[in-house]
């Protein structure tokens, strides 16, 4: 039994004594996503898609008794909850600006990097060729770009004089007259 000791016992620190390096390779080949970049390098862009004026037949007229209706459109990726505002549209008649009490805008449509806005002028009492300016940074994007000015000649002849008109009758002669239609 003192041999099956002593034997066990030499294997034991011969094991003990015999240095054992392991060195393991693992390759792994693995995608993680750290981030999702979004670089916006373009300013939210507004266009003019139309306009319309009730004065049918007359279109390039208005009174303050029509309503004129300019739709446009916003492109733009990342939007965030920017919307046109009141504030940030300028209306001149003429060579005046005017503050407009009976201005509207609605948002008729939005879809995917598009905004579609209809804008509603009514009573109008000035007098002059209809322009509307939608201002620099109207609409700022996520990334803070801002839209450029729009300048939106209507071509719409705003005119409230209403015209004077006189009917003259001049006797030139015993039971004649002369009859004179003066504007």
């Amino acid at each position: 039994m003192n041999r099956k000791i002593i034997f066990t016992l030499i294997i034991f620190l011969t094991c003990l004594s015999i240095c054992i390096i392991v060195e393991a390779k693992y390759i792994s080949e693995e995608q993680i996503e750290i981030a999702t970049l979004n670089i916006d390098r373009t300013r939210p862009i507004i266009e003019l898609l139309g306009i319309e004026n009730n004065n049918k037949g007359y279109e390039n007229y208005a009174n303050s008794t029509h309503t004129i209706k300019i739709k446009v459109k916003v492109k733009e990726k990342n939007i965030g909850n920017d919307t046109l505002e009141n504030k940030e549209i300028v209306i001149k008649v003429g060579d005046k600006t005017i503050e407009l009490k009976d201005k509207k805008i609605k948002e008729l449509k939005r879809e995917n990097d598009e905004i579609i806005y209809e804008i509603e002028l009514n009573k109008i009492s000035e007098n002059g060729l209809l322009i509307l300016e939608i201002k620099k940074g109207a609409i700022t994007d996520t990334a803070g770009w801002q839209s450029n000015e729009l300048k939106i000649e209507t071509k719409i002849l705003i005119d409230n004089i209403k015209p004077d008109a006189k009917f003259i009758e001049e006797e030139i002669e015993k039971g004649k007259v002369n009859r004179n239609n003066k504007c």
